[in-house]
């Protein structure tokens, strides 16, 4: 059963927990599930919205490593339907590249 999600006083995501991530053993045969979190230390409005701008992402592991960070995260802006699209569009009829 996944962890709770915790959510801070305005409703916001806080902290993510899961237990379903695994670890490859040191010769990579054998995996383990693993939890790990995605908590968010601060939130700032952006261009019209609330955005999460501080946080990390952390391993549980047991001892003797423990919980680290592999991943920490600063947004200072945010750009959304910027216009560029995924897929490159097909050239026109006629029209050379």
């Amino acid at each position: 059963m996944p962890a709770p999600h915790p959510r801070g006083a305005r409703h916001e995501l806080v902290d993510f927990v899961s237990d379903d991530r695994l670890r490859a053993s040191a010769e990579g045969r054998t995996f383990t599930r693993q939890r790990w979190s995605t908590p968010i230390r601060s939130y700032r409005h952006l261009h019209g919205g609330r955005v999460a701008v501080a946080g990390e992402a952390q391993w549980h592991a047991p001892a003797p490593e423990g919980r680290f960070s592999y991943v920490e995260f600063h947004v200072d802006d945010i750009a959304y339907n910027t216009g560029h699209s995924a897929t490159p569009r097909a050239p026109d009829a006629g029209q050379r590249r």
